[in-house]
């Protein structure tokens, strides 16, 4: 006796319940590129702003600004024209003592001169002013506009030797698991694809 190859439809709900979960895939596949691509939108928009020097990102690791500035957060400047900056404003100073260490305290005190602006400053949560007078010769400084709380100790930790390495190689597994998901999404459709075959006598 012959044997015949027939062809066997699908029901309709299966047939339904595998169109849905096609449809849920390519949603969430979609959704992933889409998210994937703004952050790196935003995060090449930040690097720009930040390395043409318009911004700058510094971390709120002590309490000498509570509560304008929390501990942890991460304070968020832009620089200004100096001749547009005024007392109670939060600035971005090196103190004559040690210039190359970042204060960010508040303006108490401003005098304009031609040969410079004196600056006197006051972290919030202190009892007296600084014990120095900031003389800016640059034509801006940098102003605090916004903060973010609780990222602070991340953005330092992200700009550690290790925390680079793990952020590079985060993103390449994100990356690497986003292209299997593909590859294995299309693989499945074309399996999904092939008509199903059963023997029959």
């Amino acid at each position: 006796m012959k044997t015949a190859e027939v062809m066997t439809p699908a029901a309709p709900d299966g047939h339904n319940h595998g169109h849905f979960r096609t449809v849920s895939r390519t949603v969430r596949k979609a959704l992933s590129w889409l998210l994937l691509v703004a952050a790196s939108i935003l995060f090449l928009a930040a690097s720009v702003s930040v390395v043409s020097r318009q911004w700058q990102i510094t971390p709120i690791l002590t309490g000498s600004m509570v509560p304008d500035l929390p501990i942890g957060s991460v304070a968020l400047s832009e620089r200004e024209p100096l001749s547009s900056v005024k007392p109670g404003q939060i600035a971005l100073l090196h103190p004559p003592i040690d210039p190359g260490v970042t204060y960010v305290h508040k303006i108490i005190w401003l005098k304009r001169a031609r040969s410079g602006t004196e600056i006197r400053t006051r972290g919030v949560a202190n009892p007296t002013a600084d014990p120095w007078t900031v003389r800016v010769d640059s034509p801006d400084v940098y102003v605090v506009k916004h903060d973010v709380p609780l990222v602070g100790y991340v953005s330092t930790w992200l700009r550690s030797t290790k925390g680079r390495a793990l952020t590079l190689l985060a993103a390449g597994l994100l990356s690497m698991g986003l292209v299997a998901s593909f590859i294995s999404d299309e693989m499945k459709k074309r399996r999904g694809q092939s008509p199903r075959r059963e023997q029959a006598s």
